[in-house]
């Protein structure tokens, strides 16, 4: 789901203002990135659905802790096989602790709780508000990340959408419906909070890295929390149709989801990674009337086209950085930083590198790019 991670960071996977600036370089297979596109538009849209579907049977905050324990064993393995750099010191893990909670703890528990309350679809437009609160975040917490006049048109008209849809949830028959809406907006901020710190304080590391730390972390409170007030999971209603929601959610709409978008931000515009979580609510609000009858009403399309429509402002035109920019250093363990790159040589005609990557032949004068 993203549930992750497109506010001001990593995903989550969602949750961006933009993914994270700079990911540290790494040898991977190659991916075809419209496929990749296509396929989290779905699946990440899809979540939603299968979230709503095993909530029929079990209770929310066992249901987001088992998805994430079982979530975790694959995406373990991976960092085993790829043998990535875990954090030196302890700043580092604080943070990834922090916005463990935060992402995983705090905004997956308020998203399983309050969907039960709400449709999928409905859920889903209210959750992509953060990237709207990743840029009122960024602005303050990111120097490169300033609102512009535009943004905070967007940033506004999104909101708006999110009052007009909690108006039309005070007339619903659900009594805590109304404060089901308000959760699902309390877990977009939270995870465009984390989002945003981590790309202030953690772009030096891995992103794969930073997700399996976070959601080790953030899964402790989530199944402590199940389990001193939901009761043991043995005891829950195992049907298939759990059992298969909680599967899908785990490999496929998280581990699977996760890897995919981490390729898929190294080789499309950035802009076109933001518009992923306009088709994937888009993707929700289909699925939840196709296949459990869901409407919105006047209000609820009101206020989703407001929603959406915010968020077009906001990311439909590509912000570029401005000639000359450079990246700032990463934030985080000192030994750690990474330096700037060394100039490159321009070689003259019949020059050759040698195994050093140093210039060689009798006619090499090299020129530098300033």
């Amino acid at each position: 789901m993203l549930e992750r991670r497109l506010s001001a960071g990593t995903p989550s996977p969602a949750t961006v203002p933009g993914p994270p600036t700079y990911y540290p370089p790494e040898v991977e297979t190659p991916t075809n990135p419209t496929f990749a596109w296509v396929f989290l538009s779905l699946v990440w849209g899809s979540t939603w659905l299968f979230i709503k579907l095993g909530l029929e049977d079990l209770p929310p905050f066992s249901f987001a802790g088992i998805r994430f324990v079982i979530a975790l064993v694959p995406l373990g393995l991976v960092l085993a096989l790829r043998r990535q750099r875990l954090p030196r010191c302890r700043r580092d893990w604080a943070m990834v602790a922090l916005t463990g909670v935060l992402l995983f703890t705090v905004d997956y528990g308020l998203i399983f709780w309050g969907e039960r309350h709400l449709t999928c679809g409905l859920t889903a437009v209210l959750f992509s508000t953060t990237p709207l609160f990743g840029l009122l975040f960024a602005h303050r917490l990111v120097p490169d990340e300033r609102l512009t006049p535009r943004m905070l048109l967007g940033v506004v008209v999104g909101i708006g959408g999110v009052v007009v849809i909690y108006a039309h949830q005070l007339h619903q028959e659900d009594p805590l419906a109304p404060i089901a809406s308000l959760a699902i907006t309390a877990a977009a901020a939270s995870a465009a909070l984390s989002n945003t710190l981590v790309k202030a304080h953690l772009t030096h590391l891995e992103p794969l890295v930073v997700t399996a730390g976070q959601m080790t972390v953030g899964v402790v409170p989530l199944l402590a929390l199940g389990l001193a007030t939901e009761g043991n999971p043995a005891a829950f209603d195992w049907t298939p149709l759990a059992l298969a929601s909680l599967v899908y959610l785990a490999l496929v709409g998280s581990t699977l989801s996760f890897l995919l978008f981490y390729r898929l931000v190294r080789s499309v515009a950035v802009t076109r990674v933001q518009l992923l979580i306009l088709v994937n609510t888009l993707v929700a609000v289909l699925l939840g009337w196709i296949v459990l009858g869901e409407t919105l009403g006047v209000r609820g399309l009101v206020g989703t086209a407001a929603v959406l429509g915010g968020l077009g402002i906001c990311f439909w035109a590509p912000r570029r950085a401005p000639r000359g920019a450079r990246l700032a250093p990463a934030q985080g363990c000192p030994e750690l930083r990474l330096a700037p790159p060394s100039p490159v040589p321009e070689l003259a005609p019949g020059c050759r590198l040698d195994p050093g990557g140093h210039p060689s032949g009798s006619t090499c004068q090299p020129s530098r790019r300033g």
